[in-house]
């Protein structure tokens, strides 16, 4: 038998078939990549480079107008010096348009235009000196400093001046805003103008002064909130407003809003740093303080600690208030002033459980409030032997007590409080029939009697009424 042997040998792939990668495609693509990144940092850098210098750019011009509007460029007279302030507005406007339609470049032209709505307001205020010396409705004194002087010696000159202004800035008005917030350019630049026209008003009473920055703030915050929820609520049910635009939350567009805050912050710093302040207009301000904390607070939904700082500076606020309240009332009130001091305290607390804070604050504001306002009056009473303050003490124990019914129900029991409010009815009735007495000139044996009587009759109502009151 042949045995025939076969041998079977395997042969190597053939080189040609064996595929590896090239080395230079390989080498291009990291190239490329590094190359590309390369771009991408220098990009980075001159953008970031560019935002420097232009920040920079932004607070030289601002600090020129703020060195203007406090020295002047004093050449010539008040009249001269506002026009080369207007002129500088007009450059900056045009600043912004060549940057926009000339070279292209759209960052630059909106800081452009941001600083010609900021010299607008400067504009107005500037106005408003200028038509002060001509026209002043009070005769408050000022003593200025030189710098701060603006006066027109003729009124022939003002006239068309002042007309020409008003056409010039109402023109860069809806220019930078029609850059900010195209959709809302209109009502931005009406609203605009008709706050920037606050400052034109020729009063400078500290008091009127700050009654008209507080009324300019509460339109601006208003007209802010009729133009922004609308069209907010449009935008979250996907439809869009006449023009068939919807409004986007640009940062240009949460400028423009907050630019129309500017007139009013100005009236109330110019109130407050250069005329003398009474008791009353610190009374106004705090009162506008407050309405601004509140409204601030009413936008925050979330309980962190800045919203608790709110919440702790309304309540100093409220106690500040009132207090200023006994400060500024009229002699023949001396008998009432704590009185009334004691109430307004009270409906601080009562307006803040109508707020969105938390229920833990709402108690622990109620608790403070019957604490000052019970042992305060029920004082009161004690130190003046009259019926008027017993009977104030007897109501504002019994206003307590009302406000710890409505605590419960809206956030729940507060029984100390609660507890608080009843010895204080039970004492300011006790004190109201002493001197209920002491006007009928009784003797004192029948004092002690009726004190005797009131005091059991008391402890039968408590015993009866007192844990159903504790219990709600």
């Amino acid at each position: 038998m042949n045995s025939q042997e076969t041998t079977y040998t395997r042969e190597p792939y053939p080189r040609e078939q064996v595929e590896r990668p090239k080395p230079s495609d390989h080498d291009d693509k990291s190239t490329n990549r590094s190359g590309r990144e390369t771009l991408f940092a220098r990009l980075e850098s001159i953008a970031s480079l560019s935002q420097i210098v232009r920040a920079f750019g932004a607070c030289a011009i601002i600090a020129s107008m703020s060195l203007f509007m406090l020295q002047g460029w004093a050449e010539g007279n008040d009249v001269s010096r506002y026009l080369k302030l207007l002129a500088q507005t007009g450059l900056l406007t045009g600043a912004g348009l060549a940057l926009s339609f000339l070279i292209k470049e759209f960052k630059g032209a909106r800081v452009f235009f941001g600083l010609a709505l900021i010299s607008v307001v400067a504009n107005f205020t500037i106005l408003g000196s200028l038509t002060y010396s001509l026209f002043p409705m009070d005769m408050q004194i000022v003593s200025y400093p030189d710098s701060m002087k603006w006066e027109v010696a003729s009124r022939a000159i003002f006239i068309p001046v002042f007309l020409g202004a008003l056409a010039l800035l109402s023109a860069v008005t809806y220019f930078g805003f029609s850059i900010f917030s195209r959709q809302i350019a209109k009502p931005l630049t009406l609203g605009f103008l008709c706050l920037s026209a606050v400052l034109l008003v020729p009063v400078r009473a500290p008091l009127i002064a700050v009654g008209l920055s507080g009324i300019t703030l509460w339109a601006a915050w208003l007209f802010i909130q009729r133009i922004l929820i609308p069209r907010m609520s449009m935008n979250r049910l996907g439809k869009s407003d006449a023009s068939g635009d919807t409004l986007v939350m640009t940062k240009e567009t949460k400028v423009s809003l907050g630019l129309l805050l500017l007139p009013g912050l100005i009236i109330l710093s110019r109130a407050v740093s250069f005329y003398s302040i009474d008791n009353l207009t610190i009374l106004a301000f705090s009162g506008l303080l407050f309405l601004t904390l509140r409204n601030v607070g009413s936008m925050i939904n979330t309980h962190g600690v800045f919203k608790r700082s709110l919440d702790v500076c309304q309540l100093a606020l409220s106690a500040y208030i009132a207090f200023m309240t006994t400060q500024v009332l009229p002699a023949e009130w001396n008998n009432s002033d704590i009185f009334i001091g004691a109430a307004i305290f009270a409906g601080f607390a009562f307006e803040k459980l109508r707020s969105n804070s938390d229920n833990a604050w709402k108690m622990l504001v109620v608790n403070i409030t019957t604490l000052v306002i019970v042992p305060i009056t029920l004082l009161n009473s004690l130190v003046d032997y009259e019926l008027i303050y017993s009977v104030q003490a007897l109501f504002m124990c019994g206003l307590a007590f009302v406000l710890t019914l409505r605590t419960g129900t809206v956030c729940g029991k507060t029984p100390f409080s609660r507890i608080i409010a009843i010895v204080g009815i039970i004492a300011a009735s006790l004190i109201v029939g002493f001197d209920l007495v002491q006007l009928a000139q009784l003797g004192n044996w029948i004092i002690i009697g009726i004190s005797g009587a009131l005091l059991i009759i008391g402890a039968s109502l408590y015993e009866r009424f007192g844990l159903k009151l504790l219990a709600n």
